[in-house]
């Protein structure tokens, strides 16, 4: 088998068509183009195919994980979900982890000070819930409080910011049942119990 001709693609200047006796084979990125060291009249076995096709589906994961990645900051565990969704396989899954990681596009610790940032500050979470939620975005316990040592991290004031929120939704209610009723409010957020004894003792 021989590649017979390489062309522009009329949508995408920088993609490239590739054409193996005489018939479209296939479309890819002029990056990945001279990666292969690909060109017209170049001889092509099974073994060869096999690596343009395991080329082609990595650029294609790789690029489909920096657009997830140009709205947030994600886990690598995110990624790994999204891409297994998508059906990409294993390996090529693990070499664009590891390559995003590289170049420091996936940054563990960068993400989890900025979730826990959002949380905080938009959310109103509580630690036991951000921490539940880190974890299951593939955090580590030692990781994730390293990074909550890193952030302004106030639970108190952060509950003390809900409770005085949900107040306002307490005015006609019993004392009593307003008090059930806030303590329910922040467990439900995943404040510590400590932390809403104080809230509820200073109002």
């Amino acid at each position: 088998m021989k590649i017979t001709k390489i062309e522009p693609q009329k949508r995408n200047r920088d993609r490239r068509s590739v054409y193996i006796d005489g018939t479209y084979a296939v479309g890819m990125s002029l990056e990945t183009l001279i990666k292969l060291d690909l060109f017209e009249g170049k001889e092509v076995d099974k073994e060869e195919l096999k690596r343009i096709a395991f080329e082609i589906e990595k650029e294609q994961a790789e690029n489909y994980a920096k657009l997830l990645l140009s709205y947030r900051e994600r886990s690598p565990k995110e990624i790994e979900d999204r891409l297994k969704k998508r059906g990409y396989s294993e390996e090529v899954i693990h070499r664009v982890v590891s390559d995003l990681n590289e170049v420091g596009l996936l940054d563990k610790k960068r993400f989890a000070r900025m979730w826990i940032k959002d949380r905080l500050g938009f959310s109103g979470k509580g630690k036991r819930f951000i921490t539940m939620e880190l974890l299951k975005k593939g955090l580590k316990r030692e990781e994730i409080e390293e990074a909550f040592k890193d952030s302004d991290f106030d639970e108190l004031e952060t509950a003390k910011r809900v409770a005085e929120r949900y107040l306002s939704h307490l005015k006609d209610t019993d004392p009593l049942k307003g008090r059930k009723k806030l303590y329910d409010h922040l467990v439900r957020r995943g404040f510590s119990f400590e932390v809403i004894e104080e809230v509820l003792n200073g109002l």
